[in-house]
C-alpha cells in the first residue's frame, strides 16, 4: 500500500512539475512531440532565419582570448499557436547576441507551429551554429 501511495505521489509531483516548467501550454494544445510529422518553421522561412543569424554573426568581434571558432546552441519549444517558450541558450558568444536571438525568436507571429496528425502541436526546435573567425558559417536546425 505504501508503495502505491508513493507512486501516486511521484506521478502527481512530476505532473505538477511539468506544468510549472511550461510543458502544459494552452488547453487546446494536446501532446508534445520532439519530432512531429511537420516541424515548426520560422514564418519567413528557415533559410531567412539562417541568413539573419549569419549576418549577425559576421558583425561579431572575436576577442583575443577566444578560440578560433565559436559555437551557439539554442533549444526551445513552440506551442500549437506558434509561440516559443522554454528558451534555453546553452552556448552563446556573448550577452548581446543572446538578447538579439531571443528578440528574433519572440517576435510576434514569427513561427508556424509543428503539425502532427494534421493538427498543430507543441514541439521542440533546436538551432546550432558554428563559425570560424568571420569566414566559415554553418547553421543547423533540429538536427543536432
Amino acid at each position: 500500500m505504501k508503495i502505491k501511495v508513493l507512486y501516486i505521489g511521484m506521478a502527481l509531483f512530476l505532473l505538477i512539475g511539468l506544468q510549472m516548467n511550461g510543458f502544459a501550454q494552452a488547453e487546446d494544445c494536446k501532446g508534445f512531440y520532439f519530432v512531429p510529422e511537420e516541424m515548426p518553421e520560422y514564418r519567413e522561412g528557415n533559410d531567412i532565419l539562417e541568413e539573419k543569424i549569419i549576418e549577425k554573426l559576421q558583425t561579431y568581434e572575436f576577442k583575443e582570448s577566444q578560440e578560433k571558432s565559436v559555437v551557439f546552441i539554442m533549444e526551445f519549444r513552440i506551442d500549437c499557436h506558434g509561440t516559443p517558450y522554454m528558451i534555453d541558450i546553452s552556448k552563446s558568444p556573448d550577452e548581446s547576441f543572446t538578447k538579439w536571438m531571443e528578440e528574433v525568436l519572440k517576435k510576434e507571429d514569427a513561427w508556424v507551429p509543428g503539425r502532427h496528425n494534421g493538427r498543430p502541436t507543441n514541439s521542440a526546435f533546436n538551432i546550432y551554429a558554428k563559425w570560424k573567425r568571420k569566414d566559415k558559417f554553418k547553421v543547423y536546425f533540429n538536427n543536432m
